[in-house]
């Protein structure tokens, strides 16, 4: 590396504050950490214009698919030579190229390889290895997708089995493009672990996401012991197991988020009798998330469904709250049983009732673990932690690249 620094170009269908999602934020945060050190510039979805932020670059050189055409394919091939086009008269300029997110990786690895730069992609959700996200299916982990499984699915979401060859050609294609890559960074060892299950063969770095430690600051515990939800209110998150848990042994549960499963919850709410105890606080600006973690004795994190890390494990550790999470959430990972959180088989909710009641009536033991929490997130999710060993993944596809040639 030179001594001024790598020139990184990031690629993001979507960007901070543009659009808000933990995705999006990850991107912003490790763009920014990066920028301390080397010349980033992220690529974008937008309209032409340019801006520095934090040290770095944003351009949205990226032309935004017309609506005209059908939702799949503007998300998928339109939006990859959309993608390409953006990227190919700037990538000569770089050093490396890192692709944050699944949709822009087939027209970023395109680029790449017309400039011949290296190339590496950072593999945030499931969408990599399953069409739908999924990779759950009747209680289990989706290991063999055969036809029929893929048309219970489809069926699921509304789509049409006219479309089953398109999109079983779009998975194929996934996995090649993401062959081709010099490198990937899954978030989770669950993440490197599927993309290998699915015959992904190259260098892969499980490197998690950076928290912002000082704005998730360490805080005492409130008087009144409390639960607390953060998170996208659909089926997958599990928030109404978390309604369960709290109604289970009556005590408050704060919810902070949106989503279409709201009135399925809210329903749940009423026929369990928590009206009173439940509170729905909406959605949460990224800066205001702090307070939410901070308001509660104990965060629920119930996955359903795959999820690659989740954000709000280490978030709310970093405000000194433990987490109780399920087994299929590569977030569970990061928590010990009794150290930081438990983690329990998803659905389990009289195994969660009777740990939740337990650290009610105990908290010097919530006490313990959320400074535990703490402490974990503090050495493994730094800025500076994830900044180097990304250096450090990017110095070795660089020195790889270079002995190839």
């Amino acid at each position: 590396m030179e001594d001024d620094g790598l020139k990184i170009a990031i690629v993001s269908e979507r960007f901070y504050p543009d659009v808000f999602g933990g995705g999006e934020i990850s991107n912003y945060l490790l763009a920014k950490a990066l920028a301390t050190k080397h010349k980033v510039t992220v690529y974008t979805v937008g309209n032409g214009s340019t801006e520095r932020r934090d040290g770095f670059t944003i351009k949205r050189t990226i032309a935004e698919p017309s609506k005209l055409w059908p939702q799949d394919l503007r998300r998928g091939e339109v939006l990859s030579f959309s993608v390409m086009r953006g990227l190919l008269g700037d990538l000569k300029k770089a050093d490396i190229v890192h692709v944050y997110g699944i949709r822009t990786l087939i027209g970023a690895v395109m680029a790449s390889r017309l400039r011949g730069i290296p190339v590496v992609g950072t593999i945030n959700d499931t969408w990599a290895t399953c069409y739908f996200g999924l990779h759950f299916k009747d209680g289990k982990i989706c290991n063999n997708c055969t036809a029929a499984r893929f048309k219970e699915c489809l069926d699921e979401h509304g789509g049409q089995p006219a479309a089953m060859p398109y999109l079983k050609t779009t998975m194929k294609q996934r996995r090649y493009y993401l062959s081709k890559f010099d490198g990937l960074i899954p978030i989770s060892k669950m993440m490197r672990d599927l993309l290998m299950k699915e015959g992904i063969d190259c260098d892969m770095e499980v490197i998690p996401m950076i928290i912002e430690t000082d704005l998730f600051s360490f805080a005492e515990l409130p008087e009144e012991f409390k639960l607390g939800f953060v998170g996208r209110i659909d089926f997958s998150k599990g928030l109404d197991d978390a309604v369960r848990v709290a109604a289970g042994i009556g005590v408050g549960l704060r919810v902070a988020g949106e989503g279409p499963f709201m009135k399925e919850v809210k329903t749940l709410v009423k026929e369990l009798g928590v009206k009173d105890k439940v509170k729905f606080v909406g959605k949460v600006p990224y800066e205001k998330m702090p307070g939410e973690y901070q308001a509660v004795s104990l965060v629920l994190a119930p996955f359903k469904r795959i999820e690659p890390l989740g954000r709000v494990i280490p978030e709310a550790n970093a405000c000194g709250r433990p987490v109780i999470t399920t087994n299929i959430c590569g977030g569970s990972e990061r928590i010990k049983d009794g150290e930081n959180g438990f983690v329990f088989e998803p659905g389990d909710v009289e195994g969660m009732i009777g740990k939740v009641k337990a650290l009610a009536e105990n908290r010097a033991a919530l006490e313990r673990m959320g400074r535990n929490g703490r402490d974990r997130v503090v050495r493994a999710h730094s800025a500076e932690a994830i900044r180097e060993k990304t250096e450090a993944f990017y110095e070795r596809i660089i020195e790889r690249r270079k002995g190839r040639r």
